[in-house]
């Protein structure tokens, strides 16, 4: 309890705003698990082109590309260069996903498929991550960084040690977790488990939220200590003349 009351106030948000941002990844996943129990269609139809959870996943890419842009701003006006530029390529790679899942909005505006990626798109569409190898280096890449969220956070908090810079809170924890069990799942072949395109979308929402969440509360805590430097100077600057 000590350590989750250290990252509260590391992070700066209260403990209600952390105990929401842990269970929105659950409950969704359960809500939308008793969905397909209950009325199937209705599940699918959410999960399906275009629809309500492939649109939040691209939101949520796209705010941790603007807010992980903003943080990278502000880091390299206070002379960070090295992190500014990790969030720089970080809000990059976020916006190039978040364009990714929407295809590049290519069915809202209706332009055509090129030929070179028709001829290897699994969906016929303007997208990368449908070709068979890169779609691989995603999905590596997806559970590389989702296991990194769900143990970096705990690792630091078994040392001791307090970092704000590039590893997500504890409370963030569960949004990672969930691309982590369902990849375990695979990996051991459950019977049970149904591997289709209902769970995958889950599993892609859940991380493009936890992605988001980081980015947010990453540009708003380099924002408050901007703020804070800025006063600080003021302060002295009057104290002095």
């Amino acid at each position: 309890m000590t350590r989750l009351r250290e990252e509260l106030v590391a992070w700066s948000v209260s403990g209600r705003v952390a105990l929401g941002l842990f269970v929105v990844p659950f409950v969704v996943a359960i809500a939308l698990a008793v969905l397909r129990g209950s009325d199937r269609g209705l599940a699918f139809s959410l999960i399906g082109e275009d629809h309500v959870l492939e649109w939040l996943q691209a939101v949520g890419f796209a705010v941790a590309g603007i807010f992980g842009a903003f943080a990278a701003g502000l880091l390299l006006r206070q002379g960070n260069r090295f992190p500014a530029l990790a969030y720089l390529l970080f809000a990059a790679g976020c916006l190039f996903v978040a364009g990714e899942e929407i295809s590049w909005a290519q069915r809202l505006i209706g332009f055509g498929t090129p030929q070179v990626l028709t001829e290897r798109n699994d969906q016929g569409e303007t997208t990368l991550h449908n070709v068979g190898p890169v779609e691989e280096s995603f999905d590596r890449a997806l559970l590389v960084i989702a296991l990194y969220g769900t143990i970096a956070p705990w690792a630091v908090s078994v040392l001791r040690r307090s970092s704000t810079l590039f590893v997500p809170p504890l409370f963030l924890t569960s949004a990672f977790l969930i691309p982590v069990a369902h990849k375990l799942a695979e990996m051991v072949e459950l019977d049970e488990f149904p591997y289709d395109q209902f769970y995958n979308e889950v599993k892609e929402f859940s991380f493009a939220f936890g992605i988001a969440a980081f980015s947010v509360l990453s540009w708003r805590l380099r924002r408050r200590g901007a703020v804070s430097t800025r006063r600080g100077r003021a302060l002295r600057q009057a104290t002095s003349s």
